[in-house]
């Protein structure tokens, strides 16, 4: 069974789930996604405790977490 991560947006300190994700691909797609529509400041993936896995600024692509 694969493990399951959340993604979601941060807008203005909210934050807003976008997908659920299974493997490293779809986490790239994800990002790239929302990178592109431009409506986040940052992208989170969290695991199903709500641990903080990453943090991404979608303006600058650093990872800040």
């Amino acid at each position: 069974m694969a493990r399951m991560f959340r993604i979601l947006g941060v807008k203005d300190g909210i934050e807003t789930p976008v997908t659920t994700i299974s493997s490293a691909a779809e986490g790239k797609a994800a990002h790239a996604e929302m990178k592109a529509e431009g409506v986040y400041d940052y992208i989170r993936c969290r695991d199903c405790l709500g641990g903080l896995r990453f943090e991404f600024d979608l303006k600058t692509g650093r990872k800040t977490a």
